[in-house]
């Protein structure tokens, strides 16, 4: 085989992996002499492979400077560390930065700066690892595609993705999530997206944004803030707010359920679905699901791929391979009993749309709502918790909750008349649920992640 050495080259320089330790740094404006070639890049020194680059990130738990030594130890060739207070470690080179976590952006913002890579941005307090899930299905039959992995989604998880990405893909989708204003921002300096999309807003991280709703949907805007980006995509739940009202024109595009009085909606029809846009209604197609989410989060993905240039025929019969993604809405029948497990994370509004889509258990069967607490609320924890055991009243026959504020959660729910536990010890809540389960019964698990409520499902 013949092979093209000034093409080999040329993508080779837009690589970060296999570069010299001595290019790298330069990249950093650090003069460092090594002929070492960079195999990887880490902020947890439990995840360093041989050759790999250290970014000792100040957390306000856990500081990587306290772990430069176990970093070298497990093969990494150097850290990158903030210039005050950090002596020499044998074996290990150390690149000293004013800012140890904007020189690990930077870096990612250089790679895509040399890559001709289009970009797609994801954001949203519900459905972003899904929606790109099911875009990325919906694309690669069309594109070399690649994107944030999992829940890859912060500060550090979209720079680690895009220096570990290998090649030069037509596409990178990426998930932007964020704790506080100005982090979307951040990430869209990085890798700016041709096309956003934003899924819904919900009080999730509140306790970073006191004023309510209004304010994060405020920095959940700021992913429409390139001049780069051409198109956004924004579901109509988000449309009231006054971030997205002050941005209206014609490159926003509002989706969602028809009823809604969207630019371009879903429908039932049938025994399936139908999408009407400016050109009319397409035809019928199946999903191999009916959660009203996850029709959404479909919707949001199509739209892109549609206006990627993918026939609604293709994204039709593709959509037929999508399924939720691991513990969002990830249906699991073990011995007669069909356990919801959307145990990743929970807000207001995902709590509210797993408990109005949970399955009908079979004859005889019931719906018990394992539920735990949601975090980072601030003010709002109480009322919150309260407005999901009232909705939960409505859907679920029997309710287990455990964490912090559950107790309103609880109290609320027997307001109905039905029965509601609360705990504070896992072990304790688990063991109790379990002597609860029937055969048909269905059952939901949904928490912060924090509580790891899927250990529910372990042996």
């Amino acid at each position: 085989m013949q092979i093209d050495y000034f093409l080999f080259f040329a993508l080779l320089e837009k690589e970060m992996i296999g570069k010299k330790l001595e290019e790298v740094a330069r990249h950093l404006g650090v003069d460092l002499m090594s002929e070492k070639l960079v195999n990887g890049f880490a902020v947890d020194s439990r995840k360093i492979i041989p050759g790999s680059m250290f970014f000792a990130l100040k957390g306000e738990k856990v500081d990587g400077h306290d772990f430069l030594e176990e970093a070298r130890d497990k093969g990494a060739i150097c850290a990158v560390v903030n210039k005050a207070g950090i002596s020499k470690i044998e074996g290990l080179d150390l690149i000293y930065v004013e800012d140890v976590l904007l020189s690990l952006q930077e870096l990612a913002r250089l790679k895509m700066l040399e890559q001709k890579t289009r970009c797609i941005g994801i954001t949203g307090s519900v459905g972003k690892t899904t929606t790109k899930e099911f875009l990325a299905t919906l694309l690669e039959g069309s594109f070399n595609v690649e994107k944030t992995p999992g829940n890859e989604n912060s500060q550090t998880g979209v720079p680690l993705s895009i220096l570990h990405t290998e090649g030069d893909p037509e596409f990178f989708i990426a998930e932007m999530g964020m704790s506080q204003k100005g982090e979307i921002a951040s990430l869209v300096s990085i890798i700016p997206p041709e096309i956003a999309i934003v899924t819904q807003v919900s009080l999730a991280h509140a306790l970073y944004f006191p004023k309510g709703l209004e304010e994060v949907a405020e920095a959940k805007a700021e992913i429409l803030s390139h001049p780069l980006t051409k198109k956004g995509f924004i579901h109509t739940q988000v449309s009231p707010f006054t971030a997205f009202c002050k941005r209206q024109n014609p490159l926003m595009v509002f989706y969602g359920k028809e009823e809604d009085g969207v630019d371009i909606g879903v429908l039932a029809s049938g025994n399936g679905y139908k999408i009407r846009t400016e050109s009319g209604l397409t035809r019928e197609f199946t999903l191999p699901f009916t959660a009203k989410h996850l029709v959404d989060n479909f919707l949001g993905a199509a739209l892109v791929a549609k206006e990627l240039g993918v026939s609604w025929e293709e994204i039709f019969i593709r959509a037929e391979k999508l399924k939720p993604y691991r513990m969002r809405f990830e249906r699991i029948e073990k011995e007669g009993v069909v356990y919801i497990n959307d145990s990743y994370n929970a807000n207001p509004a995902s709590m509210k749309a797993a408990l109005e889509n949970i399955p009908r258990p079979g004859f005889g069967g019931k719906v018990i709502a394992a539920l735990g607490h949601m975090g980072e609320l601030g003010h709002f924890s109480k009322q919150a918790h309260k407005e999901v055991g009232e909705i939960a009243s409505l859907y679920a026959d029997v309710l287990f909750c455990i964490g912090e504020d559950t107790q309103y959660m609880a109290e609320s729910f027997i307001k109905s008349g039905k029965r509601a536990l609360q705990f504070s010890c896992f072990q304790e809540f688990k063991d109790a649920l379990k002597k609860q389960i029937d055969q048909k019964d269905v059952v939901l698990i949904k928490a912060s992640n924090s509580l790891k409520l899927w250990r529910v499902l372990d042996e």
